[in-house]
C-alpha cells in the first residue's frame, strides 16, 4: 500500500483525523511499510488516542469523584468518575495497537532514547 492510505470511516473528528494523520507521519519518517488493513488499525490508535484527550480533559474539570444525584429520591452519592474508566481502557488499547503497529521501543528492539529524527513526539507519549 506503499505509506499512501485513507483514514477508515469511523474516523471522524477532527481529532482523530490529527492523530490518524500524525500517526501516519511518523510511521513513514521511520520508513515502517504500511499495508492494507493497518489502516483500520492506525484508525483504532487514533480513536483511543483521542479518547485519552477526551477522560483527562474530563477528569481535570470534574476530578476523579463526581457527584451523583438519584433521579427518584434526590440522593445525593459520590461515585468514581466513568472518565477513569474510559481512560484506563484506551491506555490499555493504545499499549496494544502500538505493539500491533510496531511503534513501541520493545516491539522495534530498541529505545526511544536512541531514536533522533524518527523521534514520535513528546507530547504523543505523554498521552500514553
Amino acid at each position: 500500500m506503499n505509506n499512501a492510505i485513507e483514514k477508515p470511516d469511523f474516523i471522524r473528528s477532527d481529532l482523530q483525523i490529527n492523530y490518524f494523520n500524525q500517526i501516519v507521519k511518523r510511521m513513514s519518517e521511520a520508513n515502517q511499510v504500511i499495508v492494507a488493513g493497518d489502516e483500520f488499525a492506525i484508525g483504532g490508535l487514533a480513536m483511543n488516542l483521542a479518547i485519552v484527550d477526551f477522560a483527562t480533559s474530563d477528569i481535570a474539570t470534574n476530578g476523579l469523584i463526581i457527584e451523583s444525584e438519584a433521579y427518584r429520591t434526590g440522593a445525593v452519592s459520590r461515585k468514581a468518575n466513568p472518565a477513569v474508566n474510559m481512560l484506563k481502557d484506551a491506555q490499555n488499547n493504545i499499549r496494544a495497537y502500538l505493539t500491533k503497529l510496531k511503534l513501541d521501543p520493545q516491539s522495534r528492539g530498541t529505545s526511544l532514547l536512541n531514536v533522533s529524527t524518527n523521534q514520535l513526539s513528546q507530547e504523543f507519549w505523554d498521552k500514553i
